[in-house]
């Protein structure tokens, strides 16, 4: 796991997907507005119908909406007019108790209907590894009743930019095996993610509201004292669930770019490169140290770089090198019990 976060730390970064557009809520903005989120359902409601209006594809609200959003005659209002081009965050607990979609009830739930109330939601939950560092996400959740939902960025793609935007993703998916999930594209320079502060948001659309068309745009919180912040592969610290979300989304939209290539693929090269290092060693009559063994092993290792870089695969790395080490220090220990080649007879021409 820390070799293929060290690929991501010292890859080339790369641009993100312009379509993407993240507004964050942050110390500003709730230094400008500090009413609760519960309180501010008209506010942020009137907000998103103007983004829309601006000409964007689709909103995604990365917040689990309190249960007073489903009174507010503007959410509602929302919700109606652009249930196909929203998306809202839904999480579940160790019990399965699901959180978030209590913000839809009501004469607004029963308008849409059970099956488009429930579409509307996307599964914001991370799956961070035993060391708390995430490297994976998920397309789609299996919920209770064995049904696949979307995950969050799933629902927000398709929300903003139909279903053709994911098809490849979900192709290649289908390939690896079940339940395993997709390597988070970390590679993603997210200081040129395009960002915006809420609190900048009024006059944006006052002055240039094309920033906002044919874009999707991702809503979340980045202020202090916040409790979404996860530490991703190749990061040093930990960094806002929003722009998790976005660089999940990313790499959605570019087909899941990096592919997670298993160790039995490789052991046919694997095996060659250790009788490389073993021949080497025991050939080699000059050196003191195993030299054919470190350069197979480094040409091992510049090669899983170059083809991180290149092309997205993680080559393993660590169990290559230990046979390979282990083929060449072995080929050393055993090269001085070797008996030497006959030598011709000298009386023969």
């Amino acid at each position: 796991r820390r070799l293929v976060d060290a690929r991501f730390r010292y890859a080339p970064g790369r641009l993100p997907d312009p379509r993407l557009l993240v507004v964050v809520v942050d110390d500003t903005s709730l230094t400008a507005s500090p009413t609760l989120l519960g309180e501010r359902a008209d506010e942020f409601s009137d907000r998103f119908e103007q983004i829309f209006e601006a000409g964007a594809s689709g909103v995604a609200v990365d917040f689990l909406l309190p249960q007073r959003w489903s009174a507010s005659p503007q959410f509602s209002r929302l919700v109606l007019t652009h249930v196909d081009r929203l998306a809202l965050a839904a999480t579940s607990g160790p019990d399965g108790q699901v959180v978030g979609p209590e913000c839809i009830a009501g004469l607004t739930a029963a308008a849409l209907g059970p099956q488009r109330a429930s579409a509307v939601f996307g599964f914001v939950d991370m799956e961070p590894d035993g060391d708390g560092v995430i490297r994976r996400a998920r397309l789609t959740f299996q919920d209770t009743s064995g049904a696949q939902r979307d995950s969050f960025a799933v629902r927000s793609i398709r929300a903003a930019l139909g279903d053709g935007a994911i098809t490849a993703a979900l192709q290649r998916q289908q390939a690896d095996p079940p339940g395993e999930g997709f390597l988070i594209d970390a590679a993603v320079d997210r200081r040129r993610l395009s960002t915006l502060s809420w609190s900048r948001v009024p006059d944006q659309l006052a002055k240039d509201p094309a920033i906002f068309r044919d874009r999707l745009v991702l809503v979340g919180g980045s202020f202090v004292g916040s409790s979404d912040f996860h530490r991703l592969s190749g990061q040093r610290v930990p960094i806002e669930g929003v722009l998790v979300q976005a660089l999940i989304m990313d790499t959605i939209l570019k087909a899941l770019p990096i592919r997670e290539i298993g160790i039995a693929m490789w052991l046919p090269i694997v095996f060659l490169a250790a009788w490389v290092a073993m021949e080497g060693s025991v050939l080699t009559h000059r050196f003191p140290m195993p030299t054919w063994t470190i350069a197979v092993a480094g040409a091992w290792v510049i090669a899983a770089v170059t083809l991180f870089v290149v092309a997205g695969w993680t080559v393993p790395i660590l169990v290559p090198l230990a046979t390979i080490v282990m083929a060449g220090v072995t080929a050393r220990f055993i090269r001085p019990l070797l008996k030497p080649f006959p030598r011709p007879d000298a009386g023969l021409v």
